[in-house]
């Protein structure tokens, strides 16, 4: 299961760094609930994930995860929880993330996605 988490978060990560608003989209299932790092608005179709990610996607980021902590739980949700590092052109933002994952099935999907940025040290 660890194996799977980690490969589906990977995803998500190389297609918003290749900036590809399809393929991200697809990591979610349909009803996924979300608050973006860059947002203070929360979502829960795949018409808010595109905007945001629209928007977010314009600015070519990249993400790099510092830290993670993955979780399974008694029934088929996993808990990725961590760190990951937002770079925009010569800006760095430093935000926590939670992942829930679906992974009843072959490739797990995200069902809720909630990130905010860290307050400076």
């Amino acid at each position: 299961m660890l194996s799977r988490i980690i490969a589906a978060r990977n995803i998500w990560a190389e297609n918003l760094n290749k900036s590809n608003v399809n393929a991200i989209i697809n990591c979610y299932k349909k009803n996924a609930v979300f608050k973006g790092t860059m947002s203070d608005d929360v979502s829960y179709d795949r018409d808010g994930l595109e905007k945001y990610f629209e928007e977010l996607l314009g600015k070519n980021p990249s993400v790099h995860f510092i830290q993670s902590t993955i979780t399974e739980t008694d029934t088929n949700l996993v808990l990725d929880t961590g760190v990951y590092i937002f770079v925009i052109g010569d800006k760095t933002v430093k935000a926590n993330y939670q992942f829930v994952y679906d992974a009843e099935h072959r490739k797990p999907l995200i069902i809720s996605h909630f990130s905010g940025k860290m307050c400076d040290d």
